[in-house]
C-alpha cells in the first residue's frame, strides 16, 4: 500500500518574506512543511526530521551557507540525509562555476531551482524529484 502521508519538506532560507510566501505555496499543494530561516538552527534541529522527504536549501545565507550546511548534513545524517534541491537567486558559486543541475548533482544534491522561476516550475521540479524518491 503506497504512502499516504503528506511528504514532508524542510525549507532552510534566511529570507523570511520568501519561506513565508512559499511555505504556504507548498501547503496549498498538499505538503507538510517545516521551515528554518537560521542555518545553524536547522542544523541542530535537522535530526528530529530526519524522516523528511525533501530538503529545501538555500545556498546565499550568512553564517553558514547553502554549500557547508549541504556538507555538515551529509555528515551528521550520513546515508539518512533526505534529497537535497538547491533553492537560490545565485546564478555561479563562489570560484565562479555556473549553478546548475550538474553543479548541484555533483556536490551530492539532486539539482537546482531558482526562486526567479515561476512558482509552478519550482512546485513541478519538487514533485518530479519527490516522485524519484517516494519511499
Amino acid at each position: 500500500m503506497p504512502d499516504q502521508r503528506a511528504k514532508k519538506i524542510i525549507l532552510i532560507d534566511d529570507e523570511k518574506s520568501f519561506v513565508d510566501f512559499f511555505s504556504f505555496t507548498l501547503k496549498k499543494e498538499g505538503y507538510e512543511v517545516i521551515s528554518f530561516n537560521d542555518p545553524s538552527e536547522a542544523l541542530k534541529n535537522i535530526v528530529a526530521h530526519k524522516d523528511a522527504d525533501l530538503i529545501l536549501l538555500d545556498l546565499a545565507m550568512p553564517e553558514i551557507n547553502g554549500f557547508n550546511l549541504l556538507a555538515y548534513l551529509k555528515k551528521d545524517l550520513g546515508p539518512g540525509v533526505p534529497p537535497i534541491l538547491f533553492i537560490t537567486n545565485l546564478k555561479y558559486a563562489p570560484d565562479g562555476t555556473l549553478i546548475d543541475n550538474t553543479y548541484a548533482r555533483n556536490l551530492g544534491a539532486e539539482g537546482v531551482i531558482y526562486k526567479t522561476d515561476d512558482y509552478q516550475i519550482m512546485i513541478e521540479k519538487i514533485k518530479e524529484i519527490l516522485k524519484k524518491w517516494t519511499k
